[in-house]
């Protein structure tokens, strides 16, 4: 993912943009889309500088603010799986959500088929 735009280019845009250009023309000046420059001007009214913002963005993970059940559940169960620990802690999302959770968090919930494990030889 690209990093954000320098600060001096911001400030030469929204400064082109304060003499009173046409956000067309400044867009097309400095090859930086028309929607960049009112997300600039937007964040300059909102924060009073041009920085950009700091921190993650986009939505928040729906298991978070359950970790500590999901971890005391499989801590005193290891062998249950993903449709009994949803439907006994009423997990929001769906079971590819709850995987990719546990996954990130690095707890695997592995089993294994007898009939599909190597005899000792």
């Amino acid at each position: 993912m690209p990093g954000s735009y320098s600060m001096d280019l911001r400030k030469r845009v929204m400064a082109d943009v304060d003499s009173g250009l046409s956000i067309e023309s400044v867009s097309r000046k400095y090859a930086v889309s028309s929607r960049t420059i009112f997300q600039w001007r937007e964040l300059r009214e909102e924060t009073g500088g041009l920085e950009p913002r700091k921190g993650k963005t986009g939505p928040k993970r729906k298991l978070d603010s359950h970790r500590a059940e999901i971890l005391a559940a499989v801590e005193q169960n290891p062998s249950i799986t993903l449709e009994e620990l949803k439907a006994k802690l009423e997990l929001p999302g769906c079971l590819q959500t709850l995987w990719n959770t546990l996954h990130r968090w690095r707890i695997v919930l592995k089993k294994s088929n007898a009939s599909r494990r190597t005899a000792a030889c």
